[in-house]
């Protein structure tokens, strides 16, 4: 019994230690929360280190975030990809900078205001909310708004633009946002 606690005794703490981050982190992404991402597996890896059996450290690999780090990774890419492919179909032009003006991105809810420079068929992506756009010329001398609601199944909507939109109705988390686009000169105060 002595020689079994001396070989594994620390090994079943920081196991279940890391078995108890694992699960924190689970539960906190279902709430689109970040729980200690990595510090169960970490703390699997540390405990099995200190086992005769070294080998079994790799076990701290199966902690969901390492298995879906290259999913957080690439995500936004598809989401990017996804409207461009849109508006490529739709004959877009190539994105263009617009010297001289910014766009505004306000979102209340969060007491948030993001300020960045224009571009004419530049993607800007939201995470909270999830929400990927671009201000687009129309043809015809107006613009308009490519949104992807970042939905399973969801449409792309193409909104008229005159230098200002509001969206309603986003979701996250249970928790529903508005978003206030606009398009201004840089020094104007939005």
């Amino acid at each position: 019994m002595n020689g079994f606690v001396r070989d594994y005794g620390v090994c079943i703490l920081l196991c279940g230690i890391g078995l108890f981050f694992i699960v924190m982190t689970l539960l906190a992404m279902r709430a689109d929360r970040s729980g200690v991402p990595l510090m169960g597996g970490l703390c699997i890896a540390l405990g099995f280190l200190t086992t005769p059996h070294k080998w079994l450290a790799l076990l701290g690999l199966l902690d969901p975030v390492f298995i879906l780090f290259p999913y957080f990774v690439i995500r936004d890419d598809l989401r990017r990809k996804r409207l461009k492919a849109f508006m490529k179909d739709k004959g877009c032009p190539e994105p263009a900078a617009a010297p001289g003006k910014q766009i505004t991105v306000s979102i209340p809810e969060r007491d948030e205001e993001l300020i960045w420079g224009f571009g004419y068929c530049c993607i800007f992506a939201l995470n909270i909310p999830t929400l990927v756009f671009s201000v687009c010329p129309d043809g015809k001398g107006g613009e308009v708004l490519y949104l992807d609601r970042c939905k399973r199944g969801g449409e792309i909507e193409v909104l008229p633009f005159d230098g200002s939109a509001v969206i309603e109705g986003l979701e996250k988390a249970g928790k529903s946002y508005t978003v206030s686009i606009t398009v201004s000169s840089s020094g104007e105060k939005c």
